[in-house]
């Protein structure tokens, strides 16, 4: 029983830092709104994703809750993606970070709910932002490979150092200064979600100043014929390849 509470503690945690992922990027589009003299078009754009950005915060409430977080079982990297990327920039304008994705090669479909996915993405591209200085750049790059699919998300701030690479997925660890409300758990909870659909996830950096980069690796959904003829979807043994 004590492992149980425990993991149930530990799941907790991780809901509620991706929670507060999200209402941080819903605090900064209404800080853009303000900033910003937004044309009635664009200001509808903005409320759309804000939106979409609420419905995702709801989908957390309800696993924090016990409902299921994912119920889906293959998403489009590419789209997961973009919304991602959509969801933060505000918070990289606000900062005077360049955030831009790279590689189209989609659709892309790979074995993880949008859910996880996206929750991947945020981790990593909350933690580039927390690293990057002004005038910087992240990338997000998206490269598929015949068993799997490459989501990278590369940064110009301040890298690692060997140990901190070691280090990087251990919960709680901070290898530099970081936010007061910062509690070293995104890339443990990547890596977490990248292993339970089946990948994996790795760090790299040239050393101290010159940036970093993490990727997941997450297994593609094929598409194989059914008895009928009928096209059924199987997820691929391995994302290591």
């Amino acid at each position: 029983m004590p492992r149980d509470s425990e993991a149930a503690d530990q799941n907790v945690q991780e809901l509620a830092h991706d929670l507060r992922n999200l209402l941080t990027c819903i605090r900064g589009y209404g800080e853009d709104s303000l900033r910003r003299d937004l044309l009635p078009l664009q200001r509808h754009a903005q409320l759309l994703r804000l939106i979409a950005l609420v419905d995702r915060c709801a989908l957390l409430v309800g696993a924090l809750q016990g409902s299921a977080a994912d119920s889906g079982e293959v998403s489009v990297a590419e789209d997961v993606a973009d919304f991602a990327i959509e969801a933060h920039q505000p918070l990289f304008r606000a900062k005077g970070i360049r955030l831009e994705r790279r590689g189209d090669t989609g659709p892309t479909f790979v074995a993880a709910g949008a859910q996880t996915t996206l929750r991947i993405l945020h981790n990593l591209l909350a933690n580039a932002l927390k690293f990057t200085p002004k005038g910087g750049a992240v990338t997000v790059n998206i490269e598929a490979a015949p068993l799997s699919c490459r989501i990278e998300v590369e940064d110009t701030g301040s890298g690692m150092t060997a140990e901190q690479l070691e280090r990087a997925f251990q919960p709680f660890y901070q290898g530099a200064p970081s936010e007061p409300h910062s509690r070293g758990l995104g890339l443990a909870i990547a890596k977490g979600l990248a292993v339970g659909a089946g990948g994996a996830i790795e760090a790299r950096s040239e050393g101290p100043g010159l940036g970093a980069a993490v990727s997941v690796r997450l297994p593609l959904y094929s598409c194989s014929l059914g008895s009928r003829g009928i096209g059924v979807p199987t997820r691929c043994a391995s994302a290591h390849a």
